[in-house]
């Protein structure tokens, strides 16, 4: 029923935008972006809407509504994040410690 409606409104060309955008290999993925190897940017961004229990109808309708600039901005300091985490293995890209989230912070002003 979501899929009608999105159609209806045009956002399903969006989605298939969004899609390709995102897709980067998942093949080592096991769920926890910290132990892929690389990054996803379409899957991360699910899955923090996912562990704040927003429904699924919901995140496909949030996530067709980002424009693809929009996208590309996020897909960069995401992906510096997820970086920051794999070289940090005490970080966890999904809920960071204050004092991970600092030393990152540091190292952005730093450079």
């Amino acid at each position: 029923m979501v899929v009608s409606q999105l159609n209806k409104f045009g956002a399903e060309a969006r989605l298939s935008r969004f899609r390709a955008l995102s897709k980067l290999s998942l093949a080592s993925r096991s769920g926890d972006a910290n132990t892929c190897h690389e990054f996803d940017c379409g899957a991360s961004l699910r899955k923090v809407y996912e562990l704040k229990d927003v429904p699924h109808d919901v995140i496909d309708i949030m996530m067709a509504s980002i424009a693809p600039a929009t996208f590309k901005q996020y897909k960069s300091a995401l992906k510096e994040w997820f970086n920051f985490c794999q070289t940090n293995e005490n970080t966890n890209f999904f809920n960071p410690s204050i004092h991970a989230v600092l030393k990152y912070l540091i190292k952005k002003l730093l450079k």
